[in-house]
């Protein structure tokens, strides 16, 4: 029988130590969910650290739905906190995947961080989904700490321009 002092131990130390999960959140924006055959768009893939100082972000996004009627024309780098790109974003041949590794040495907090853009252009109808996957962050504590990450799709709906205008 154990005694009730390993108990009240137990309970001491999973008040003083509770288990700390560190979170971020990346999602996927646009300005408009509605665009027409022709039009060219720019995504957002952004990230919310969740006051967390993150160094690393890996990871791919999917565009599913009906990925063939986009096409990925470019992707920007451009005010970035990632500065190290061992993996600059790069689109699969078939155009479905856009695939990164990014980091930066002094790591990174905001509620608000576009990690990079991504311009599209609308080559026929059809609905397009942006979602992130296979996203690790890595916290930037020195000690590898993967931060658990919520992922947050977008849809993009592609319709046929209007002739009369």
């Amino acid at each position: 029988m154990v005694n009730k002092n390993f108990y009240r131990f137990i309970l001491v130390a999973l008040i003083l130590f509770p288990t700390i999960i560190f979170s971020a959140n990346i999602e996927i924006e646009t300005k408009s969910n509605v665009i027409h055959v022709g039009d060219t768009v720019v995504i957002d893939v952004v990230m919310d650290t969740e006051k967390t100082t993150l160094n690393l972000v890996e990871g791919s996004i999917n565009i599913g739905g009906s990925p063939s009627a986009v096409e990925v024309l470019e992707v920007s780098l451009s005010g970035s906190p990632l500065t190290l790109w061992p993996g600059k974003p790069s689109v699969t041949a078939d155009g479905s995947i856009i695939s990164f590794v990014g980091g930066t040495p002094n790591g990174f907090n905001s509620s608000k961080s576009v990690l990079f853009k991504v311009v599209l252009v609308a080559r026929s109808a059809g609905k397009v989904v942006l979602s992130p996957a296979k996203i690790k962050a890595y916290i930037n504590d020195g000690k590898g700490t993967i931060a658990t990450v919520r992922l947050n799709s977008t849809e993009i709906d592609i319709i046929e321009a209007d002739k009369n205008v």
